[in-house]
């Protein structure tokens, strides 16, 4: 029997916020780039994709999801997938510092407010799958 994982899809996060204007505004550099052929990479023959915008988001969601496996997994007293390369305290600080960066809150309270509405999130959803059946 594998253990239970969580499922990242139903969480609200704060980044869900953001839209395409906001990360112009924040980040110009991401998408102001000549679009020469290295500025794409292939997703499946014929098609590709713009790596810039990968490279203003893509870390900041990659520890969002990591936060909440970390409380998911916590809350099931379940060991943590191999997986984790960064330091609980580390992604903590670099979520309330990109929060804030990004407007998504006006200071730290707020933004650790932030991570504790999206730890809670991962938390009722461990102890929903942890519930006998």
């Amino acid at each position: 029997m594998s253990s239970p994982s969580i499922d990242f899809t139903v969480l609200s996060y704060p980044t869900d916020k953001l839209t395409v204007k906001d990360l112009r505004r924040i980040s110009p550099d991401g998408f102001d780039q000549p679009l020469r052929k290295e500025s794409f990479a292939p997703v499946r023959k014929g098609l590709y994709h713009r790596r810039s915008l990968d490279d203003v988001l893509g870390h900041l969601l990659d520890v969002e999801r990591e936060m909440a496996d970390r409380a998911f997994h916590g809350r099931l007293s379940a060991a943590l997938p191999e997986h984790f390369p960064r330091d609980p305290d580390d992604e903590r600080n670099c979520l309330i510092r990109e929060y804030v960066r990004l407007g998504l809150a006006t200071g730290k309270h707020q933004a650790e407010q932030l991570i504790r509405d999206l730890e809670g999130q991962a938390i009722a959803q461990a102890e929903q799958v942890g519930k006998p059946r």
